[in-house]
């Protein structure tokens, strides 16, 4: 029997897992962008793409073509600060600051309301259809045109009720007399005419501003005045006449303002000057008061104080050291002690005559005792002398401790009377000084006055000054010309956006169109998702005659798949190829969820392996919705589950269609599979089919509903898993994937099912992931 196996020269010998790297190529990061895959989304969603970009730029042609054209008038002023040339005025004291502050003050004043109704009233703008409530949609942009409609709608219906109202009032002024009536209707008609020109003007100013820019020129005194108006002549001159405006209000402003300060410095200055002149009298009163005739006339009292002051501290100084001799001289003589040595008695003339007549008076006792006796009449003659010369030495010393007495009363009475001295003169110099505090109180507040009425004297002569010199603080840097050309629409620029944008919101929706279609639609979706190999089969019809003629393959010169090509002979190569070129004996077809044709594939996988002359066994182990008979023709009574429950012998369960292909269909039992595909019976099956088969083909149940697959991915060699176009999502079938290499299935080549035939075309055994 002939095998349709044909391998090409560029085959890879095997296929990378889900999550490898091929050889060849690698397998892209998250986050990468893929190029191919994106330009394939574009080409998948091109009329939606294409659709948004001719739409948008249509729109775009056809809004510019119908669109108002509008001129833009330019006026650019400087914003600078004038003094005055007769006088010099402090910079903190200048009516405009220079900084960013002051020019964004200047922006909000050209852009205010009275302003821009200066502006109106002197061009007549009032009644301008472009600014008018009713009749400005025509130079508005598309939204604004809109809504402009909505509220010329609204007030539709509210005129008849207004209308009705005035009715009724004409109604009951009817009831007086005719004249009367005709004059209560004019006055009606004119109190209608201010109320709508009150409700216009608003309106009108609005419009003004809606169209007017002020802006600064970066961090410069700078300031872009524009205005926008469907009559180029009429946008310069608003512009013009906006500048004269603003111009005059600054003089204005500010001659006003050296008016008023003016006003204000005259009438402080007359309440300042009275209050000088009311201090100094006050002063000069309380100086009469206490003597005093100038501000210094207090020193000779704090001189007479401070003199006084220092005679005390030197009396007492010498009042302690008078104290000190006198009690050191008196205690030596109560003691009895020698007073020869006290400077006292050292300096007194006649203590010290005493002490020369003792002395020789007791050598000439130590003379004569070396002669006579003691007994002798002169030596007792001499000792009375002695005896009486110490008696007069003694009462010369006590004359001296009377002298130091009576010196220190005399120091003591006189430290006395200066201290008295000095009380007094502390008492006129703290009276002195509580006058001169309330006179310096008031001299401070004179000559705070008197300051502040010179300063105030010098503003009020300079406000004088500047009252005829003022200069505006803007100056026109270049005037509002004609435009030539509209500044809307700006056509280059406005469709190269709509271009731009179109491009962008087409990528956008082909982007989420990708983001929201979760399905596999080619193999490439496929092989990126679960990164393995992707074989695309194209739809399969025809299931049982194609059974039917793998029974009679041997009768036939025409192989059975030879309708479908030779996709599954390349998906049996690929396996071989992918198991060191031996073919896998034991092969898993499953799928991620229902109705993806894992049931077709192995069926053509069986088609194709009896057609390569492969002794085949077709196994159905889908216990939920068996098909395998069906296809088959034959019945189900028996079968795997009737087997491995020990209910039947292989014999009477296997059903052979031709002597190279065998069916074992599943059974009638559904309880306890798990168990009986996760027995050792199981695994003895297969081992016992093994011998007797080339090839066991397994048809299980989805991988995400049943856990039969599971099981039978460890057992099997290899497992297929199966995807359909459009049918499968992407998250299914990772997680499948995922899930059966958990639990130790060998992933095979992943089938894309129901393929279109240009998808099929050109496949390539092994074919190369993308660097």
């Amino acid at each position: 029997m002939r095998s349709n196996l044909i391998l090409r020269d560029d085959a890879v010998p095997a296929q990378p897992r889900v999550g490898q790297t091929r050889k060849g190529g690698a397998t892209a990061e998250p986050g990468d962008i893929d190029v191919r895959s994106f330009l394939r989304a574009i080409l998948r969603h091109k009329l939606m793409f294409l659709g948004v970009v001719v739409v948008g730029i249509a729109l775009c042609l056809w809004w510019i073509n119908t669109a108002t054209r509008r001129y833009t008038a330019d006026a650019v002023i400087m914003i600078e600060s004038r003094p005055s040339s007769i006088v010099v005025v402090d910079e903190g004291r200048q009516e405009l600051a220079t900084e960013l502050v002051a020019v964004n003050t200047q922006i909000a004043v050209l852009k205010s309301r009275s302003l821009a109704a200066k502006v109106i009233d002197e061009l007549e703008l009032e009644d301008d259809p472009e600014f008018a409530s009713g009749d400005s949609g025509e130079a508005k942009p598309l939204p604004q045109r809109v809504t402009a409609k909505l509220e010329e709608l609204i007030s539709r219906f509210d005129s008849p009720k207004t209308a009705a109202r005035s009715q009724d009032a004409a109604q009951l002024a009817g009831a007086s007399q005719t004249g009367a009536g005709q004059g209560d209707g004019s006055s009606g008609a004119a109190g209608d005419g201010g109320e709508i020109d009150r409700r216009k003007r608003p309106v009108v100013i609005n419009n003004f501003l809606g169209r007017l820019v002020a802006s600064s020129e970066g961090q410069s005194r700078l300031i872009t005045i524009s205005f926008e108006s469907g009559d180029p002549v009429k946008a310069a001159k608003i512009v013009n006449k906006l500048l004269e405006v603003y111009i005059q209000s600054q003089l204005a402003a500010k001659t006003e303002g050296v008016r008023l300060a003016a006003k204000w410095l005259e009438t402080r200055l007359a309440e300042l000057g009275e209050t000088v002149r009311q201090l100094e009298t006050k002063v000069l009163e309380q100086r009469a008061q206490v003597g005093l005739v100038q501000d210094g006339g207090g020193d000779v009292a704090t001189l007479r104080l401070n003199q006084l002051n220092a005679e005390v501290v030197r009396i007492e100084a010498l009042r302690t050291a008078t104290e000190a001799r006198y009690r050191r001289v008196r205690q030596i003589l109560e003691s009895g002690a020698d007073t020869a040595a006290l400077p006292e008695v050292i300096a007194s003339p006649t203590v010290q005559t005493e002490r020369g007549k003792l002395a020789a008076l007791e050598a000439r006792l130590s003379d004569l005792s070396t002669q006579f006796g003691d007994g002798h009449r002169k030596i007792i003659a001499l000792r009375s002398e002695i005896a009486e010369t110490r008696q007069h030495l003694f009462q010369e010393v006590r004359i001296v401790l009377t002298s130091i007495g009576n010196e220190l009363g005399r120091i003591v009475e006189q430290e006395k009377a200066l201290k008295t001295q000095l009380d007094e003169a502390a008492k006129d110099v703290a009276h002195l000084n509580t006058a001169s505090l309330a006179i310096s109180q008031l001299s401070t507040q004179l000559q705070a006055n008197r300051s502040l009425y010179e300063t105030l004297l010098k503003r009020y002569t300079e406000t004088v000054a500047l009252r005829d010199n003022q200069q505006p603080d803007a100056r026109v840097i270049s005037d509002a010309q004609v435009p030539l050309s509209p500044s809307f629409p700006k056509e280059a620029r406005t469709l190269a956006l709509a271009s731009i944008g179109s491009v962008g919101f087409g990528l956008f929706l082909v982007f989420m169109a990708e983001r929201f279609r979760n399905r596999l639609t080619t193999a490439e979706d496929a092989e990126r998702h679960l990164g393995t190999y992707v074989l695309a089969i194209p739809e399969v019809p025809r299931l049982r005659r194609m059974m039917s003629l793998a029974a009679q393959a041997e009768d036939m010169e025409v192989p059975p798949l030879s309708e479908a090509g030779s996709v599954f002979q390349r998906l049996r190569a690929i396996m071989a190829l992918d198991n060191g070129r031996r073919m896998p004996q034991v092969i898993l077809v499953t799928s991620p969820a229902a109705g993806e044709g894992k049931t077709t594939v192995a069926v053509c996988m069986t088609v194709a392996s009896v057609s390569s002359g492969q002794r085949t066994l077709l196994i159905d182990c889908d216990f939920r919705q068996p098909q395998i008979h069906r296809i088959a023709g034959i019945r189900n009574d028996l079968g795997l589950s009737e087997l491995l429950a020990g209910m039947a012998a292989l014999e009477e369960v296997v059903v052979p269609l031709s002597p190279t292909l065998s069916v074992l269909p599943n059974g009638t039992m559904q309880r306890g599979s798990l168990d009986m595909l996760n027995s050792e019976r199981m695994r003895q099956l297969l081992g016992a089919l093994g011998k007797q088969y080339d090839q066991i083909i397994l048809d299980s149940g989805s991988v995400l509903q049943w856990s039969e697959p599971l099981l039978l991915g460890g057992l099997a060699e290899r497992t297929i898993l199966v995807t359909r176009r459009n049918w499968t999502r992407q998250e299914d079938a990772a997680l499948a994937a995922s899930q059966l290499m958990l639990y130790g299935a060998e992933l095979g080549p992943v089938v894309f099912n129901r393929a279109t035939a240009k998808m099929t075309q050109g496949q390539r055994i092994g074919r190369r992931a993308h660097a």
